[in-house]
């Protein structure tokens, strides 16, 4: 805190940012796993968690904000979330129905959540819904009635998604070096009403209009293919956008390739295709990283990032477990 203003480090803001990815994964692997798989991919978790608190050459850097834009920036973040629908306290998209089915069993049934009836387990990307249910499960276990649990797993919801706005703002002020109150303004405000030309594509090609179920939605002019706002992305797919844009701001940042698996993780429970253009980016890096360690004579120094003791437990001890989950979707058969 400084006179006039707060001075938030950029490392603890990324620290932080990898907490809060990391919170999904922990709730699977204490509800989700048997105690003796629980604890030994708890214990790598929480090791890696640590060890991204390594240094960068960020570590001395800072934002400064006013109190009275940091609190805007917590006021733009919940009414972000708000007027996208979630917590179920304003309208929500067509899509909401049956995603509010999964966080409500995810509350009221016991994990892992298994259907008898169907002879089958739920499986999907639930990371964002896991830690905002165990507060609705709490409070299920407590005697509250299964619509008052429900009613406060949504409370948390709202919470844990604007608590995650709030820190993908410092990222993006972090990330642009955003220190004017006019360069603060135009970021948020700019990420949140960012978009690509559906407007024009879909008056170039109108005979999509043709397609009754496709009318109301301009991001699919191109067919096959969209590239939905970030604020569609927020009404629609909410449960794959936070920790994804959150871990794509975090590789931006990372030095060294130490932690980017631990980063892939997380988002892959999250965000299993938004992943498929992290790991591109960070496939891209490595090579990148190898060149010029090369050129420094200093290649031994990638073998070392490559197989850090954070992407090594990731990879032995997380990934086997949330990797066999997703893949035992019904889709994929």
């Amino acid at each position: 805190m400084t006179t006039g203003g707060i001075t938030i480090s950029i490392e603890k803001i990324r620290r932080l940012s990898m907490v809060y990815i990391s919170m999904p994964l922990l709730c699977f692997f204490a509800g989700w796993l048997r105690w003796y798989w629980s604890i030994p991919a708890l214990a790598a978790c929480i090791v890696c968690i640590y060890l991204s608190r390594e240094k960068d050459s960020d570590s001395s850097k800072s934002i400064v904000l006013s109190q009275c834009m940091f609190l805007l920036l917590i006021g733009i973040a919940f009414a972000f979330a708000f007027f996208c629908g979630i917590g179920r306290f304003w309208a929500q998209s067509l899509d909401y129905p049956w995603r509010n089915a999964i966080f409500r069993d995810l509350i009221l049934r016991s994990w892992p959540v298994y259907y008898s009836k169907f002879d089958g387990a739920m499986c999907y990307y639930i990371g964002l819904w896991l830690p905002p249910a165990v507060f609705g499960k709490i409070a299920y276990s407590l005697g509250c009635s299964a619509d008052s649990a429900f009613y406060i797993g949504n409370v948390a919801m709202l919470l844990y998604v604007a608590t995650g706005l709030v820190i993908l703002f410092l990222l993006i002020l972090a990330h642009f070096q955003a220190v004017t109150k006019k360069t603060i303004l135009l970021l948020i405000i700019g990420f949140i009403f960012f978009s690509g030309m559906d407007a024009l594509g879909i008056e170039i090609l109108p005979s999509i209009k043709e397609i009754s179920w496709k009318e109301a939605h301009i991001e699919w002019w191109a067919l096959i293919f969209q590239y939905s706002s970030f604020t569609t992305c927020m009404s629609w797919v909410f449960n794959q956008t936070i920790i994804s844009w959150i871990c794509m701001l975090l590789v931006l940042r990372e030095k060294r390739l130490s932690n980017l698996v631990f980063i892939g993780l997380c988002c892959l429970f999250s965000g299993p295709f938004p992943l498929i253009s992290i790991f591109i980016y960070c496939v891209a890096v490595a090579v990148k990283r190898a060149v010029c360690l090369s050129k420094q004579g200093e290649f031994g120094h990638w073998w070392g990032e490559v197989f850090s003791l954070s992407n090594v437990l990731s990879i032995v001890f997380m990934f086997p477990f949330l990797g066999t989950y997703l893949l035992s979707n019904a889709a994929l058969a």
